[in-house]
């Protein structure tokens, strides 16, 4: 009798949490929608926005959209995808630029859902999960480059953070297929995600799994992308592997604009030229001596602080790198000190001045009149004066990690 009766009381209990989960994910998503459904529908965007109604319509006048002067590198899987959410806008005459960014803002409920259960299997109770969770569903700088920069970086970030979470947690055959193909998802939408790959391929001990997490994704990687290779090989390498942003609007090839000289003149095209390699080196010296001997959610935020330090180009969006990563792996203070400054850098650069080098007005569409050569580089100066200090704070943070002894693995490898 007793025996009975205490499996009816795990059985309520068992029930009761599961319904209680639901709930919580269910108020995550709710709340992660709600927060960016509004000012993604009041605020156009910028050219990242406009650049799929463009792509499209090149598309539809049979013609590429990747031989045109109009920058496009998004792969064409993802543009078959929002072709039909803008059909589907123009159909219910509802403003296009909303709706396709309900792509992005599903990608950063399932991200906030699943760091709701990443503190939850921490043995986290259901208010610190939800309240690590909503740092951010509700965080200002996801909220902004998701609804309001109109950027579908978060769709990658989506993909490489599932991939992430299904290898650490699920340490069988079936998690290492599963982060595989996740991983190669996230790869075919933004090449980025490959500089993370020798730290997925640490955290598998067993080389004969290693090989096949890299044949998978692979595999998948090259049907994704194969369309685009098949047509053009040039477009293909130009908009996929070579592209790196602007250069001269950050760090090293930056600086000449703040203090023209012959040694930051020799710098900046020395950067341009070989920064890819110095990256590299970085990188490599990093996952041979340090990221093996950290926790795997850590690894993403040194990998991701010197990717944005020693990286050529930049555009704001790629902060989000880091932002779920850092709440798994960082203590909250560093979320908040870097939730905080990166919404000052927002601030200055969306609202206080003109977005640089977008195409139109992010509040309106509207186009920008088109600058000289000589207001493009004053513009251009004043944008690597309001970087300087940010870009600054990155390094000095990922030198004090590189120095710091390293945080014991919390979980085994794969075997």
């Amino acid at each position: 009798m007793l025996n009975r009766e205490n499996k009816t009381l795990v059985a309520n209990l068992s029930q009761s949490f599961n319904k209680l989960n639901i709930r919580m994910i269910g108020l995550i998503v709710f709340l992660t929608v709600i927060s960016r459904i509004i000012p993604g529908f009041l605020v156009i965007g910028t050219e990242d926005v406009n650049c799929w109604y463009f792509a499209k319509d090149v598309l539809q006048q049979g013609q590429n959209p990747y031989n045109q002067s109009y920058l496009f590198n998004w792969p064409p899987f993802m543009l078959a995808l929002v072709s039909q959410l803008i059909d589907l806008a123009q159909a219910f005459k509802i403003p296009y630029y909303g709706v396709i960014k309900i792509l992005p803002i599903i990608s950063d409920a399932v991200i906030a859902v699943l760091i709701y259960r990443i503190f939850s299997r921490f043995n986290f109770n259901v208010r610190q999960s939800l309240f690590f969770s909503l740092l951010y569903a509700l965080n200002p700088v996801s909220v902004i480059i998701t609804a309001v920069h109109g950027n579908y970086v978060s769709v990658t970030l989506c993909f490489l953070f599932a991939a992430a979470y299904a290898l650490y947690f699920y340490k069988n055959t079936s998690g290492l297929i599963f982060s595989a193909l996740l991983f190669a998802i996230s790869v075919a939408t933004k090449t980025w995600p490959l500089i993370f790959l020798p730290l997925f391929l640490q955290n598998i001990a067993s080389w004969k799994k290693r090989l096949s997490f890299l044949l998978i994704s692979a595999l998948l990687v090259g049907v994704l992308l194969l369309p685009v290779y098949l047509q053009d090989k040039t477009v293909f390498f130009n908009s996929f592997l070579k592209y790196r942003g602007n250069t001269g609007w950050w760090g090293f090839t930056g600086i000449y604009q703040i203090w023209p000289s012959k040694l930051t003149y020799f710098l900046m095209y020395f950067y341009q030229a070989y920064g890819s390699f110095v990256l590299g080196m970085v990188l490599l010296a990093l996952y041979i001596f340090k990221t093996h001997k950290m926790d795997f959610f850590k690894g993403f935020v040194l990998i991701t602080l010197a990717a944005l330090t020693f990286m050529i180009g930049f555009g704001p969006q790629y902060l989000i790198w880091i932002l779920p990563f850092l709440i798994v792996g960082s203590k909250k203070k560093m979320v908040y000190l870097f939730s905080g400054l990166t919404i000052v850098l927002f601030i200055v650069e969306y609202v206080f001045r003109p977005f640089n080098g977008v195409l139109c007005s992010y509040i309106t569409g509207a186009d920008s009149t088109t600058f000289g050569m000589e207001q493009f580089l004053f513009d251009n100066k004043w944008t690597n004066i309001i970087r300087l200090p940010f870009w600054i704070f990155l390094a000095v943070w990922m030198i004090y990690l590189t120095i710091r002894p390293a945080t014991p693995l919390s979980k085994q490898p794969q075997g």
